[in-house]
């Protein structure tokens, strides 16, 4: 009897649980029946925005947006009802309810659009190690300003630090950028105000300021450029005795005679350095393509520059697949990598950046990551937005690095290490990132405050430690840092410090004004391009009139003619010989070498590409790949009287 009541009631459960089931099916069924009927209700996820919203369709069959509309993130709901609407406010701070006529979304924003016209965007994202809701506005032209009505979400909280209201969420903290929200913990539904004069607001982490307050650096003096050039000449005045003595006494090395050159070039006295340069160290085999400008041979040391190029090539190729930080240390890098054909790894640079902890960057890598982001703004705009969102996690990696002693500043790495070549690249970065907008103009001075602070610490103005370690009391620096044992060499530091001297020999992209691939490794003040009308291309060089030096230009393709000085030149294994300009091509490698006498300070290379007006004379089997020039007059290949001379 017990058995038969118990499988009874199984029976009578089992058919409850099904007519339950068939019930909520229907019910479900009858949901998505109205909705289809009479509108669609839709949620979406954009990054880390949760959207809920709704359509109708009118008496016309235009779609209609249904309340409420809600987009969610980080602890705030932004919200409208028929109770709570967007408001606008005109001129005289009147309130004016808008209504919303359109919802509209996609893979990266959410939108609404008002009937005055008014426009609402939310466009999730990260910006380095920051996540943040970009809320846009386009303010209709009747209102100075609207107001998006949010709620806290339950787990959310308002934390005040100072007059700015901290939204904490979980483990995080949130707050909306500038004085767009004011909290009044009276009323539920809080506000935030988007001016139409400063039309985004971004609601994103909120992390702490620490480190150098920058805004007190502008008044320091020694923050200044007049600072930073007497700086610069006390180093010049100071380290060229000892690239003398070096010449004198024979104890030189290529390093050194290339910045003595060059320092020599920039007093105007060149000449006098060339002819105080050793024969035998101009004609050594050691040379490389550093000092080929200034020494010649250029086709031999350039091997040199091409085995470095495969090298660093190399090492870039691993560091991006690695996802390595280290890659964000390279000078220059987004050129170098245009000018080498290497375009490919440019969307490398925003992989990486993407992918990694941005806070685990040293201030080197920070700072390398904003030069990079200048440079992808000149070479690969599209790709520079990306970038843009990262500056302000460098900024703060820097600023948390640096350490004010009484009118100095320095820049460490792990709280006490100041690393002299790092400090010298950091302050030349932040320089010229001082330069892009009124909002970075204090790190021009936090960038001239570094150089000055350092080269303060030069022994006889000269000679600097490798790196310092400074003074730590109770977590805080006290005092001068207490210089290391190790030197810097003096020809390593003089680019370092001169780094405007354009008589250093140099890399000069040439991508953006001919193609990419196209650069040139010279002394020369200046390189222009431009195109004539006959077709052909001049590239303009400035060097002092009367002075020789040596250029190569990469990334030339083949070409019929090249004019110097207005004539036309044929080849000549022996052009860097001559008391006259004249040049050799590589076509295989696509480079010009060049030796430029200068008659004028401003001298044209004329180049003819295409195809050629009559054919010319098979090479020898051992230049076939190599060209090399002398002047073609009156069909002769006779050498001109002002190149009879083998001098410089």
């Amino acid at each position: 009897m017990l058995w038969f009541t118990l499988k009874q009631m199984t029976k009578n459960v089992s058919r409850r649980i099904l007519l339950l089931i068939v019930l909520y099916v229907s019910i479900i069924f009858g949901i998505f029946a109205v909705q289809f009927t009479k509108g669609t209700l839709f949620s979406r996820t954009i990054g880390d925005l949760v959207i809920s919203a709704g359509q109708e369709s009118d008496a016309s069959g235009v779609p209609v947006p249904v309340l409420p509309v809600q987009a969610a993130a980080y602890g705030v709901n932004f919200f409208l009802d028929e109770n709570t609407p967007v408001l606008a406010y005109t001129s005289g701070n009147t309130a004016v309810e808008l209504k919303v006529t359109e919802i509209s979304s996609d893979d990266t924003s959410f939108s609404l659009s008002f009937d005055d016209g008014s426009r609402v965007s939310f466009s999730p994202g990260r910006r380095g190690d920051i996540r943040a809701i970009e809320i846009r506005a386009s303010v209709s032209g009747d209102y100075r300003a609207l107001s998006l009505p949010f709620k806290l979400t339950r787990s959310a909280r308002v934390e005040p630090e100072g007059s700015l209201p901290v939204i904490r969420s979980g483990k995080q903290r949130f707050a909306f950028t500038g004085a767009a929200f004011v909290h009044d913990d009276t009323q539920a539904v809080q506000r935030v105000k988007i001016e139409a004069s400063a039309p985004t607001v971004y609601y994103q982490t909120w992390i702490p300021a620490k480190g150098v307050n920058l805004e007190v650096l502008v008044h320091n003096p020694a923050a200044t450029e007049e600072h930073y050039r007497q700086n610069q000449d006390r180093f010049a005045s100071a380290v060229l005795p000892l690239f003398r003595a070096a010449i004198s006494s024979g104890s030189l090395n290529e390093k050194t005679v290339t910045a003595y050159i060059a320092e020599m070039g920039r007093i105007g006295m060149y000449q006098t350095a060339l002819d105080a340069v050793p024969d035998a160290f101009k004609r050594g085999t050691a040379r490389t393509y550093l000092s080929s400008p200034f020494l010649n041979t250029l086709e031999r040391s350039w091997q040199s520059m091409i085995a470095r190029d495969r090298e660093e090539r190399s090492l870039l190729s691993r560091q991006f697949t690695e996802n390595n930080l280290r890659v964000f240390e390279f000078p220059h890098l987004v050129p170098y990598l245009v000018d080498r054909g290497s375009t490919v790894f440019l969307d490398d640079i925003i992989r990486v950046a993407s992918a990694v902890d941005l806070s685990t960057l040293t201030p080197l890598q920070a700072a390398g990551l904003l030069e990079i982001m200048q440079d992808m703004q000149v070479y690969s705009p599209q790709r520079s937005d990306a970038l843009l969102l990262l500056a302000e996690t460098c900024e703060r990696v820097i600023r948390e690095s640096l350490v004010q002693i009484q009118d100095t500043l320095y820049v460490t790495t792990g709280g006490t290490l100041i690393d002299s070549y790092a400090t010298f690249r950091i302050a030349h970065i932040l320089r010229r990132y001082g330069t892009m907008s009124t909002a970075t103009a204090p790190w021009q001075h936090a960038g001239t405050l570094l150089y000055t602070s350092l080269l303060s610490r030069a022994e006889n103005d000269a000679v600097l430690p490798v790196s310092f370690e400074s003074a730590v009391t109770g977590g805080a620096a006290t005092g001068i840092p207490v210089a290391g044992d190790r030197k810097m060499p003096v020809e390593d530091l003089y680019p370092l410090v001169m780094n405007e001297n354009t008589w250093y020999p140099r890399a000069v992209s040439l991508s953006r004004e001919v193609e990419p691939g196209v650069w040139a490794w010279t002394a020369a003040r200046s390189i222009t391009y431009a195109g004539n009308p006959d077709g052909s291309v001049r590239y303009r060089v400035q060097f002092p009139r009367g002075q020789s030096h040596y250029l190569v230009l990469n990334g030339i393709g083949q070409f019929t003619r090249i004019q110097l000085y207005g004539m036309d030149f044929r080849t000549d294994p022996r052009f860097e010989s001559y008391n006259s300009s004249g040049y050799r091509y590589n076509a295989e490698t696509r480079t010009l070498f060049l030796k430029m006498r200068h008659r004028d300070e401003f001298e044209d290379i004329v180049i003819y590409h295409g195809i050629p007006e009559e054919p010319e004379a098979e090479p020898a089997p051992e230049e076939a790949a190599v060209q090399s020039s002398v002047p073609a007059e009156a069909g002769t290949e006779e050498v001109p009287a002002e190149a009879a001379s083998d001098q410089f």
